[in-house]
This record gives structure tokens, C-alpha cells and sequence, in this order.
């Protein structure tokens, strides 16, 4: 019987670019191509031998046998079996092999995978860190399914926007976490009677007895920033408070108040807060350096870290120590979202608006695998004048933190097309 022959090309495409020391993405993508090209060479095959007495061992939907010596697919011919290679110039030869038909190569467990969607879900929990390797979740669908409707949603797992089904959390219901450093300015020009606590709040009698001054007012905007977090966590799949909180307050010297807490309420943290502490004057570059210290001690692959600092005046620092603090970020596996405050007039700010420069310039530079799950750079520069314009300021930094981990994810990302939310 004569061998039918068919032009094909090379399908050791994975493995020179292997060789090649492609890049990941290279190598995914030649396995890909290698698995189609087995399809359309099923199809090709079929349709040829309409006339013939030709037994096509798969199905055309499914990966055909691969000859283990050559690794080129295999065609069932009557009772021979033929191996189609090719030369160098591109024309097919024929190696004929009277043997039965070769078993499948394929296990069970990989035939039922060929089958499956190979979309991939967008949580970043998935993807590979520096010290973990990469835990894909795919779509539990066969391949070329219908978009799965969303309702009514499944007893475990999730359904994507755009139909597909995975057995994992969905990640639009997460938020990603924080390590949030708060240095603010306890100085003498602090307890400046100038701005209050802002009143009918749950702690505006205990601020007013223990601090009625500019850094009472910042313990209220501090006091509705974290009751925000609290909010956005009880709406969260987890219904607990995943941030940890560290406070700095300093004047010529600092000090840690508070550092990598997980578990104390809004009014705990405020407790911890009162009285006022420090008279001197003020000292970025040693309130800087402590942050860092606070950050590289307490570090996790799973919050990113964000430094809100606030001050009511002007003190010079050069730009290295700022350079330093966000490189370190970035070394470390994330980058800094860094908020610098001005609480009072804009005149005497140059210093917190250089800082909040020089961190958006590296977080800008950062590579996208580092930054946080948030829209645009994150650092900025603010002025709030009074108690009201502060609070404001501190409740918009916190809903800019409610962002779903999702959202920025990139549909089409190393290891395949991903799941839209």
C-alpha cells in the first residue's frame, strides 16, 4: 500500500527553542503550535483517505501518536505504520514499520488535559514569585466551550465575565493587601490650636480632652482611613482585615508607635496614638530611614508596601535617602506606594513634593511585575488646608487601595490568554 505523503514541517519546534534558550513565552507558544499542527495533520489524514482503507488512530480533535524515536506524529496505514520525517530541503520521506499498532504514548490523565480549555485565571496568586514557582488554575471546561453563564454561581469556584469556570477563588472578590506606614509629624508646630478634631465622630470627645490641635486632626483622618479599610475588608471573601499598620510619629527624633499590627480595632490604634509625643523640630531623613527599617523588618511577598507622610512644615533632605527607600522596595519585590501630605499652606512644601517626585519616578520605572494592583502610579503629592480637606485626602488614599487585585491583570499574559473580570 502506498504511503500517503503529506508536506509537514519540523515539530521539534519546542524543543529548538529550548535549545535557543528562548524566552518562556517562546517555548509556550512552539508547544502550541506543535499541538495544532498534530489537529490539522489528523484532518489533512481523514480527509484523504475517505477512499482508502486508512485507520486514523485519534480523533481529529485530539493530539495523533508520536513516534518516540523520531517525535513525529504517526499515521495507521491498513497494518503499517508510517512515520513521516522530513530532510533538510523540505521533502518527506517515508519509513515504513510493519509493526501492530503502537500503543498510545499519552497517559489517560494527559489525554483528558488535551481536551480541557487552557484558559487561565487572572488572580495573581497564581503567578510565579521570586521564591515560589507558578500555580496555574485553568479552566475546567473542554476546549472551544460555550461561555458558561455566571448565574446561578456555583457552589465552589467562580465563573469569569467572559464564560469561562475554575475551581478557585475569584480574584475580583479580593483585594490586595498593604503593609501601610504612617510618619507623621508630632513637632512642636503640631500642637498649634489652629485645626481641631473633626466633631460627631465615635472619638471626637477623647481627641478634643487629650489633643485639640493639628495632630488631633490628623488622628481623625486617621481614624476614617482605617474604619474605610475595616468597611472594604467585611465586604472581602476573607470578611477579616488583611493590611498590616505601622506608625512613626517623629519630630527631631522618632518614634515607632505602632508596628506590623494586624488585629487591633480603629479605636485601639487611636489609643495607642494618644497623648502627643515630641516637641522638637522636624527630621525627614531619620523618619525616612526608620520607615525603611519598619518595611525591610516586616517584609511579605503578599502585601505591598505604602508610606502615607505627613508634615505641617518644611525640612530639607536630599534626594538619596528617598532613592534609597524606594529601590529597596523594588529589590525587595515590590514597589513603594509613597503619599507625601502638607497639612497647612502650601508655601512651605518643596521638600514633600521633591520626595512624592522621586518615588513616582521610580515606581514609573519599576518593572511591571513589582507594581502594585492599582490604577496609574500611586505616589503623589497633596495639600489639605483644614480638618475637613485632610480627612478628605485620607479617605481618597484609602478607596484607591480598594482596587480588585484583577483588574490590571493582562488577558494576555506568560502562559496563556486569561480570564476577564
Amino acid at each position: 500500500m502506498k504511503v500517503m505523503k503529506i508536506p509537514l514541517m519540523n515539530f521539534k519546534v519546542e524543543g529548538l527553542a529550548q535549545e535557543m534558550k528562548a524566552p518562556q513565552c517562546c517555548v509556550t507558544w512552539c508547544a502550541r503550535l506543535k499541538a495544532v499542527m498534530h489537529i490539522l495533520i489528523s484532518v489533512v489524514i481523514r480527509e484523504a483517505a475517505q477512499t482508502r482503507t486508512v485507520s486514523i488512530y485519534r480523533s481529529a480533535c485530539t493530539r495523533i501518536p508520536i513516534d518516540r524515536r523520531t517525535g513525529y506524529p504517526m499515521a495507521h496505514f491498513g497494518h503499517e505504520v508510517a512515520s513521516k520525517v522530513c530532510n533538510r530541503t523540505g521533502a518527506m520521506e517515508s519509513n515504513y514499520q510493519t509493526d501492530p499498532l503502537p500503543k498510545d504514548p499519552y497517559s489517560q490523565d494527559e489525554q483528558n488535559e488535551f481536551s480541557k480549555c487552557d484558559v487561565l485565571c487572572a488572580g495573581p496568586e497564581h503567578e510565579a514569585t521570586a521564591t515560589t514557582a507558578a500555580n496555574p488554575s485553568y479552566c475546567t471546561l473542554p476546549m472551544f466551550h460555550a461561555p458558561e453563564p455566571q448565574q446561578p454561581a456555583p457552589l465552589t469556584g467562580h465563573v469569569s465575565r467572559d464564560g469561562h469556570t475554575f475551581d478557585c477563588q475569584n480574584p475580583s472578590r479580593l483585594h490586595q493587601a498593604y503593609h501601610i506606614i504612617f510618619v507623621i509629624d508630632s513637632s512642636g508646630s503640631m500642637t498649634c490650636n489652629d485645626r481641631y478634631p473633626l466633631p460627631n465622630t465615635p472619638i471626637s470627645a477623647r481627641l478634643t480632652s487629650n489633643c485639640n490641635n493639628r495632630y488631633g486632626a490628623v488622628l481623625s483622618a486617621l481614624y476614617g482611613f482605617w474604619l474605610s479599610r475595616d468597611t472594604a475588608a467585611a465586604a472581602s471573601t476573607t470578611q477579616a482585615r488583611q493590611d498590616a499598620y505601622s506608625v512613626i510619629t517623629f519630630d527631631h527624633q522618632c518614634i515607632t508607635r505602632l508596628q506590623n499590627d494586624f488585629t487591633s480595632t480603629s479605636d485601639q490604634l487611636i489609643g495607642q496614638l494618644i497623648p502627643q509625643t515630641g516637641q522638637g523640630g522636624t527630621n525627614f531623613q531619620a523618619a525616612l530611614a526608620m520607615a525603611q527599617s519598619l518595611i525591610e523588618a516586616h517584609w511579605s511577598s503578599d502585601r505591598s508596601p505604602v508610606i502615607i507622610f505627613l508634615s505641617d512644615g518644611e525640612c530639607n533632605i536630599a534626594d538619596n535617602p528617598v532613592y534609597d527607600l524606594c529601590h529597596a522596595c523594588v529589590r525587595l519585590g515590590k514597589a513603594l506606594a509613597f503619599h507625601t501630605v502638607s497639612f497647612g499652606t502650601d508655601t512651605y512644601s518643596a521638600s514633600l513634593r521633591r520626595m512624592a517626585e522621586i518615588a513616582h519616578e521610580v515606581y514609573a520605572s519599576a518593572p511591571q511585575d513589582v507594581l502594585m494592583a492599582a490604577r496609574g502610579n500611586p505616589c503623589a503629592y497633596t495639600n489639605a488646608i483644614d480638618s475637613i480637606q485632610l480627612a478628605d485626602t485620607f479617605l481618597g488614599i484609602a478607596n484607591s487601595l480598594q482596587k480588585p487585585r484583577a483588574s490590571l491583570m493582562n488577558q494576555y499574559g506568560s502562559g496563556g490568554r486569561r480570564a476577564v473580570y
